[in-house]
């Protein structure tokens, strides 16, 4: 072994025999001594490279010489590696040259603290065909392990071999050329059990020269278990045979662990109808904003008619449209998510509210566009705005949103609506009054005022229309106007309105007994049922029950019930041949047809307080005459509402209106002051 002096200190150089033998292999030695920062060419190997034989300052002047920037510090790790312990490594690092070396480093010797003293350097240069762009992509820093598998000598040849790898199987795979049995026990140390039968059969070579033959890369991807902690890795076997016959591959091993928790993330937060992101990622998003801003979310009025119409297929179309409009009018302004059905939920960074509402009238204008191109029915949106603060609970933001969305859902001439604090008031009571409901009905709190309809000829008393009050146990009285839209919205007033029939039946039945005589008292019947195709049934076996006549209980039903209800024709057919009279309450209010009156079974018209407000403009005036004159043709009773004044009464007397109901004669009262006017009569 040659000694070479360098600085008043003697090294060795490689030995002249193993330097040959080196090179009738294609590679070349050297040493390096860590810490005189040192590296030591053989003869053949600085001549061959056409470098210095001594590097000082090493590795990193070696290191710079040699290796392209991209390579440099994959080549420095090997030595960090060394210096902090390892006794072997290796990596495939691509030269100033343009060729491709296997750089190996052995330790050699160790001071007491294992710390290394001298360490032999091998470098291998890769045979041509290795040099194909498909390995130089295996060699990426992607691939922790690479290999080339020769079927015709059933020979393994690393190019990388990542540390686990290494730690088990050591000199087997550094030293190359070994059999296809050290793959076979690898898989079986790190695969997880599961799936260790279809792996197995994934590296069999039967599997990898039919899939091969299909095409020219195969990739799979399994489980491994790695020191204890559960990896994703992928397999990638790329074919390197010359002719049709698949005898040499390439194979590389990742770890995809972090991509697969990538794709997770992104299928979690993908929302699967639009195509655009879901709620899970709004809500990570939100919680990361560190400034004030605005929660809006998003509906279209009426959607479920334009599915009705469409057709859910291309119900879905719009809304992946809608998410698309979304999408880009907050790619610079925020960011979105979508909920569920036609909802949408968006958040804009800013603290203006002129500012969001330009924001929405942008989104509005795009939206409403959608109709004519799509040839759907109107596609209008609305939204509720609440103001965001960092910190805040999102669910809360949220709910607040949609309280203010449920104010302007109904709103013709506004689209949007901000959150108040006065609309958390309204909901909290609301949420006590719908909880209530049970509780109000087991104790008979709802009672049953009436308001008396008169005779204008005689002033007799002719009937009366029951009405519900809510007399709590405490003695407060809910006002009707609280609580009826809350019973509506909930769907609770379907058996306040039983509740209230069987109660006028039961009253009725009283009176009757008690006075021998009676009047019509009429009851309301709410838009939700008529939705139950059972009411006409149910009302009809609670007045037999009873024992009370249903032409004493007559059933009012407002106009504005009747449209877009596809069975309200058959369902006032019904109540008719059950016996009940019908009564169509506040005409005048929604789409007034007297047409609709002729079609339907009705035998009593009601004029709204708002007709009714028209006397003493002469407009009015001649609207109410033809009105109350076309009813009677059709052979109507017409009954005027809400009637408070005396020239009122003299000009619904002269039009022959059969009967008045307003405060001009009476109030709604309680069942007792009723009963006073009954005795009366």
């Amino acid at each position: 072994m040659k000694k070479i002096v360098y600085e008043g200190k003697t090294y060795f150089e490689p030995a002249q025999d193993s330097q040959k033998l080196f090179e009738a292999l294609n590679m070349h030695s050297f040493r390096y001594y860590p810490k005189d920062n040192l590296i030591i060419l053989s003869d053949l190997c600085y001549r061959y490279f056409g470098l210095d034989k001594i590097f000082a300052n090493a590795p990193e002047s070696l290191v710079d010489e040699v290796t392209f920037p991209i390579d440099r510090d994959k080549h420095l790790n090997l030595y960090v590696r060394i210096n902090n312990g390892e006794k072997r490594v290796s990596a495939s690092i691509h030269c100033l040259n343009g060729k491709y070396y296997k750089v190996i480093l052995t330790t050699l010797e160790s001071d007491k603290e294992g710390k290394p003293l001298v360490v032999a350097g091998v470098t291998e240069e890769f045979d041509e065909q290795m040099m194909s762009a498909e390995v130089t992509k295996m060699l990426s820093r992607d691939y922790i392990s690479v290999y080339l598998l020769d079927f015709e000598t059933d020979k393994i040849y690393p190019y990388r071999v990542s540390e686990h790898v290494d730690r088990k199987f050591g000199e087997l795979v550094i030293d190359g050329g070994y059999g296809r049995k050290v793959l076979e026990n690898t898989i079986r140390r790190f695969v997880v059990p599961e799936e260790l039968a279809e792996m197995l059969q994934v590296i069999s070579e039967e599997n990898i020269k039919a899939k091969l033959q299909e095409k020219n890369v195969y990739m799979h991807d399994f489980r491994v278990v790695i020191d204890g902690t559960p990896l994703y890795y992928r397999f990638k076997v790329c074919d390197m045979s010359e002719g049709e016959a698949v005898t040499r591959v390439v194979m590389g091993f990742a770890d995809v662990s972090q991509e697969k928790a990538t794709e997770w993330k992104r299928l979690a937060y993908m929302d699967v109808v639009t195509g655009g992101y879901n709620i899970y990622y709004f809500k990570e998003l939100l919680k990361a904003v560190d400034k004030e801003g605005y929660l809006v979310s998003l509906n279209i009025r009426s959607f479920k008619i334009v599915n009705s119409v469409c057709g859910l297929e291309k119900g879905d179309f719009i809304l992946r449209t809608l998410s698309e409009i979304i999408a880009y009018a907050t790619k610079d302004n925020g960011f979105y998510g979508h909920i569920s059905a036609d909802n949408f939920i968006m958040f804009f960074p800013t603290s203006e509210e002129k500012q969001v509402i330009d924001y929405l009238a942008t989104i509005t204008d795009e939206i409403l566009k959608l109709g004519p191109r799509l040839s759907t029915p109107k596609i209008t949106p609305y939204y509720g705005i609440a103001r965001w603060k960092p910190g805040r609970r999102v669910e809360v933001a949220m709910s607040e949103t949609n309280t203010a969305s449920r104010k302007v859902k109904d709103d013709k001439k506004c689209n949007y609506r901000f959150y108040r604090m006065e609309d958390m008031h309204k909901a909290v009571e609301e949420k006590e009054i719908e909880s209530s409901f049970d509780e109000a009905i087991q104790e008979r709190e709802f009672e049953i005022w009436y308001q008396p309809k008169y005779n204008p000829n005689n002033n007799e008393v002719i009937g009366a229309e029951a009405l519900v009050r809510w007399k709590r146990s405490n003695g407060e009285l809910v006002s009707p106007g609280k609580f009826i839209p809350v019973f509506e919205k909930t769907g609770l007033i379907r058996e306040l309105d039983e509740y209230v029939f069987r109660a006028v039946c039961y009253q009725q039945k009283y009176w009757l007994q008690k006075f021998g005589r009676i009047v019509p008292i009429s009851v309301n019947l709410s838009r939700a049922s008529l939705y139950y195709e059972s009411v006409v049934y149910r009302y009809k076996s609670i007045a037999d029950e009873v024992g009370v006549s249903p032409e004493f209980v007559p059933v009012e039903i407002t106009e504005t019930a009747t449209v877009n209800n596809d069975n309200i024709k058959m369902m006032t057919e019904q109540f008719h041949k059950a016996g009940f009279p019908l009564h169509m309450d506040d005409f005048g209010t929604g789409y007034s047809s007297l047409s609709t009156l002729n079609i339907m079974k009705f035998d009593t018209l009601k004029l709204d307080k708002s007709l009714i407000d028209y006397i003493g403009n002469y407009g009015g005036e001649r609207l109410l005459h033809h009105t109350i004159a076309l009813a009677k043709e059709l052979g109507l009773h017409v009954t005027a509402e809400g009637v408070e004044k005396e020239n009122q009464v003299d000009f619904l007397k002269e039009l022959e209106c059969d009967s008045i109901q307003g405060f001009y004669y009476a109030k709604p009262m309680p069942g007792a002051l009723f009963e006073e006017k009954m005795k009366a009569m």
